[in-house]
């Protein structure tokens, strides 16, 4: 808890930099609110005993504009701290959001290979808001506590049993929230991670709606999700009664509280011990009391549920990227594109999957992969634009060890396009030029034509059209163009593509082969293959099993020479 708390108004102190001054403000305007909640009392005891009882008349306007004064100044000093706090911690909350976004961004591949889309966005766009809100009620509360402080001068001033009956009940409501402190927040965690479950469950979902159309198990996706609705549910309901039962137990003692006090300040009215005028303002110092001791309250068992907004968010926060940038990083402009590998290893935990891996890529060629599922292709073409780094052994681009230049320029040079084709909900213009800056029409047209994008007068808006979600307006083979335009587009030295013609007609695989043929003039062309004709084309061929590199050379060479070679030959002639 000790802990928690350090760290909880360590983050706090973290982001309220910059932001002093008009916190600052917002907690004094705050203070004075709350000053003027504290005249008004004082205000009807006066009222009753000097000018009412006293009969003395002639202050009655002045204390009547007065009231009047006092509430202005309690309206304007609200709302206008309410602005300026709220404005604050709305930017925060921004900044911290913009934080968790960048730490992502870095994060490891293999943290996304675990982590649900759903979940991420929950705790980015969730957590952080809660622990935010979390940090605003304290500073609102700050002023809250100057009245119980004030309240509680002026009712042992007053009269001492009565105080301390009122402290009696304030330590009763100390144990209620101990005790409800923590089933509130094992609660509170089922929650989150039930929440987090439907909303990965719910992206899921209409990521897969064609398939789900496809097979029509819509009934069955209905039942899945209310049942997940109704497992969240039932959690949310579980920890709304226990906090509602606390709640409900310390208006009952504050109820009480008041009885007693009315009935016993009475007493001492009746005997002359204590005027009117008193009996009232200790009865309004009450009821004012309430508000920050149950405000105090709430933030306590708050805490809890923001124990778990802090643990979460600070569990992204913290999120380091497996590939660090060095210090004395170069920028750097590859001349040729030469990609060198040399005595490269690498393992997910303890299974290697690439092993004595020492091969070149020559600049102005074309360089086919090939391999069985499993033997490390689309992991060695991760490796040289540095998503992880080996284990041991080197990169080289153009001589230089990757890990010397800076990560922007290393990507800028050597372009990896992945098989997953990825589109996004907006135009074609947008998704094709997705990534590149001063695009021209030509270079646009150019890039049309060698991707084989042909399709584009059939569309209802042309380059306009919305290609939605995933690319669900186009077929597989269209999307597959469209991520190959874009690829040309951004014309790095060093192309890496990830099974670009999988999806295509051979009619559009040749046009899209051509285009191969052109690139490699001004690039170096790596080419994860699993069509034959992508093989034939090539100016090398590297065969891949098990993370060992068993054979380099042309098609035709390996067609002779390499067994291994022969029988991926007569795997995918057979599948053609």
């Amino acid at each position: 808890m000790k802990k928690d708390l350090k760290s909880y108004f360590s983050l706090l102190l973290n982001y309220l930099r910059g932001n002093w001054r008009a916190v600052t403000l917002g907690v004094i305007l705050g203070i004075i609110a709350e000053i003027c909640t504290l005249i008004s009392p004082l205000i009807t005891r006066y009222l009753l005993d000097f000018v009412i009882i006293g009969k003395n008349y002639s202050y009655f306007r002045s204390l009547i504009l007065l009231s009047i004064f006092v509430l202005v100044i309690f309206l304007l000093a609200s709302l206008i701290a309410n602005y300026v706090l709220i404005k604050v911690f709305k930017l925060i909350s921004a900044k911290l959001k913009l934080d968790m976004f960048k730490t992502l961004q870095y994060a490891p591949i293999s943290f996304y290979e675990k982590e649900a889309s759903g979940g991420i966005s929950y705790r980015l766009l969730g957590d952080t808001e809660s622990l935010v809100d979390s940090w605003m009620g304290i500073l609102v509360t700050i002023p809250m506590q100057l009245i119980l402080l004030v309240s509680a001068v002026f009712m042992i001033k007053w009269n001492l049993i009565l105080a301390l009956f009122a402290f009696v009940i304030l330590g009763v409501q100390s144990y209620i929230i101990s005790r409800f402190r923590d089933p509130i927040l094992n609660y509170v965690k089922k929650v989150r991670a039930k929440g987090q479950e439907v909303s990965g469950y719910t992206v899921g979902h209409f990521r897969r709606i064609q398939l789900v159309k496809a097979i029509s198990t819509e009934n069955l996706e209905q039942k899945n999700f209310f049942k997940r609705l109704q497992e969240l549910i039932s959690l949310e309901i579980k920890t709304f009664m226990i906090s509602k039962f606390s709640n409900v137990l310390q208006a009952l003692i504050s109820n009480a509280w008041s009885l007693s006090i009315l009935f016993y300040g009475g007493m001492l009215t009746i005997y002359g011990k204590m005027t009117i005028g008193t009996l009232m303002a200790f009865m309004m110092f009450t009821g004012i009391l309430y508000q920050p001791i149950a405000g105090l309250t709430n933030l306590i068992l708050s805490f809890q549920s923001v124990r778990v907004n802090l643990m979460r968010v600070k569990e992204y926060l913290e999120i380091k990227p497996d590939v660090v940038e060095k210090n004395d990083a170069i920028d750097f402009v590859p001349k040729e594109g030469r990609i060198g590998i040399e005595n490269v290893l690498f393992s997910y935990g303890d299974k290697i999957v690439l092993s004595n891996i020492n091969i070149e890529f020559p600049p102005n060629s074309i360089t086919a992969i090939v391999g069985p599922t499993g033997s490390g292709k689309t992991t060695l073409a991760k490796l040289i634009v540095r998503f992880f780094d080996p284990k041991e052994g080197r990169i080289f681009l153009d001589g230089i060890d990757i890990r010397d230049i800076k990560l922007i320029s290393l990507r800028k040079a050597v372009k990896l396009f992945l098989s997953e084709n990825y589109v996004f909900n907006a135009t074609l213009y947008e998704n094709i030029t997705y990534g590149s800056t001063d695009v021209g029409k030509e270079k646009i047209e150019w890039a049309l034509e060698e991707a084989a994008v042909d399709f584009l007068h059939k569309l209802p808006y042309g380059f306009n059209t919305v290609i939605g979600e995933g690319g669900i307006n186009l077929s597989a083979g269209e999307v597959q163009r469209v991520a190959l335009a874009r690829a040309l587009i951004l014309s790095p030295k060093v192309f890496i593509f990830d099974e670009p013609t999988s999806s295509v007609d051979l009619e559009t695989e040749d046009k899209i082969n051509n285009a191969f043929m052109k690139l490699k003039n001004n690039s170096t062309v790596i080419i994860i293959a699993h069509r034959l004709s992508t093989a034939r084309i090539s100016d090398r061929v590297v065969v891949l099993e098990n993370g060992n590199i068993k054979g380099v050379g042309t098609h035709e060479d390996l067609l002779l020479e390499n067994d291994f070679y022969k029988r991926i030959n007569y795997i995918l002639l057979q599948q053609k």
